[in-house]
């Protein structure tokens, strides 16, 4: 899911993510009519998109935690084509801190090992990205606010499914005009600049020929949105993170706009996606 992207600046419109499993409507679990939001089915409750389970405490007609359909935990052991995968430790931390009431550790243990090793792994990447090209990173945050006066990106905006990854990708083939950022350095932007001729065969397993959700092609040569190395570079102060927390997706809607956006996440985004620095 999410909103496309264009050359030059890789988000585009619409809420892309803000949609919870714990909102939405389950698939017909037989041909009978579903039950409405709060009626029980002979004292069981609907829960996730496939499964009935008596709660533990009903309350108020629900499920027992305060949704009517609960969140199943699914693909606990799915490793592939986690947009987290290029986050470094101290960012990692950061959102195990925020959140870690709303982690699943028992069922997702494995997946929150994998991610912890790979933090561990992009670290080590950076401090070498850092001695190789800490001197060009820190001279491009030098002509950024003069780049903005020349340079005319092309924006993308869509609702998720409209078309706009498609768009996205036609527009990027005419590289006399346009230029994007490719899968691999918005999976991994804390060490592409070095790492990326060697880092496409090594971590070639981490993704799938295709995306899960449409079957497009998908390879880390591909134009990509610049959002996903924001969400890691910020620590998770991005509208992807409901993608990692869907029953708190409510809790992520001030980062579309920023209007109601805590003042640490607002600088935390705005250094990410413009590599500025913040102002006293």
């Amino acid at each position: 899911p999410g909103a496309g992207a264009g050359p030059g600046r890789a988000r585009g419109g619409g809420r892309s993510l803000s949609l919870s499993p714990s909102r939405s409507l389950p698939r017909p679990l037989d041909p009978k009519p579903s039950p409405s939001p709060a009626t029980t089915m002979s004292g069981e409750y609907v829960r996730g998109f496939d499964e009935i389970r008596k709660p533990a405490a009903p309350s108020d007609g629900d499920g027992g935690d305060g949704s009517v359909y609960p969140f199943t935990p699914k693909y606990q052991y799915e490793m592939k084509n986690n947009p987290l995968c290029g986050i470094t430790l101290p960012a990692w931390l950061t959102i195990l801190r925020r959140r870690w009431r709303q982690i699943d550790w028992v069922a997702y243990g494995p997946r929150l090992a994998f991610i912890t090793y790979m933090a561990c792994l992009n670290t080590f990447l950076s401090a070498i990205e850092f001695v190789l090209n800490g001197r060009a990173v820190r001279a491009a945050e030098a002509r950024q606010e003069h780049a903005w006066q020349s340079e005319r990106p092309v924006f993308v905006l869509g609702h998720p499914r409209t078309g706009t990854t498609l768009l996205h990708g036609m527009l990027a083939l005419d590289k006399e005009r346009f230029r994007y950022c490719d899968t691999f350095a918005a999976g991994f932007p804390n060490a592409f600049l070095w790492f990326e001729g060697i880092g496409k065969k090594l971590l070639a397993g981490v993704i799938d020929e295709t995306r899960p959700m449409d079957n497009m092609k998908l390879s880390f040569d591909l134009p990509q949105e610049e959002e996903l190395a924001t969400n890691v570079l910020s620590a998770g102060a991005s509208p992807y993170m409901p993608l990692f927390f869907m029953r708190n997706a409510a809790d992520f809607e001030p980062l579309y706009s920023f209007d109601d956006a805590s003042a640490e996440d607002k600088v935390k985004h705005r250094m990410a996606s413009t590599l500025s620095q913040p102002q006293p």
